[in-house]
């Protein structure tokens, strides 16, 4: 189950969630929204033919809404940081696992898959969510493959990249220095454009 489950039967507050957490944020292309229609189904006893053309309508409607945007939003201005970070060999992934444990724990798996990258920087589903109040919390780290010995110096250069790349992008960002908090980006105004 999803967020959706939260709604209570709340066919509102259902809504509510499909278009302000899995349209609103940007981060999943059709494929997934669509994949909510069984749970959809499941939680309101609507058919599926109806689930499936509310789906659609919210979906053109946020098109509809991207028209009249900047040429660059945050989104963009985020997606540019973790571009040019897996450039430099650390994995970076928007709303990647949905939680601080599962998360991090799926981008090490694929850095175990591509051991090009030696470390990771990820923003979990459930941190995303605040992407709505201005701001979201970026999780960084050495990849686990990295023998102990050499963790530490490569954990401080993760950060060190990520900040550099926040910056370049154009984005603020606040952090106290301690590797085992997260790098939180601030001053947002969070837009991202369906992926297509």
């Amino acid at each position: 189950m999803t967020f959706l489950e939260f709604s209570d039967g709340n066919d509102d507050e259902l809504w509510d969630a499909v278009t302000t957490l899995f349209m609103g944020l940007g981060l999943r292309p059709w494929e997934g929204v669509i994949g909510l229609q069984d749970e959809i189904v499941l939680l309101t006893g609507l058919a599926e033919a109806t689930v499936r053309t509310r789906l659609e309508d919210l979906w053109r409607a946020r098109l509809g809404e991207e028209v009249s945007w900047p040429a660059v939003v945050d989104g963009d201005r985020l997606a540019s940081a973790f571009a040019a970070l897996e450039n430099r060999g650390i994995a970076a992934r928007m709303a990647w696992g949905c939680c601080e444990y599962c998360g991090p724990e799926d981008v090490v798996e694929r850095e175990f898959l591509d051991q090009t990258f030696w470390g990771n920087c990820s923003i979990h589903f459930q941190d995303a969510i605040d992407l709505h109040q201005g701001f979201v919390d970026i999780h960084a780290g050495a990849s686990d493959w990295v023998p102990d010995a050499e963790a530490l110096p490569l954990i401080d250069a993760v950060h060190d990249a990520l900040l550099q790349e926040l910056a370049a992008a154009g984005l603020s960002w606040k952090w106290d220095g301690n590797f085992f908090h997260c790098v939180r980006v601030t001053g947002l105004d969070w837009k991202k454009r369906l992926p297509r």
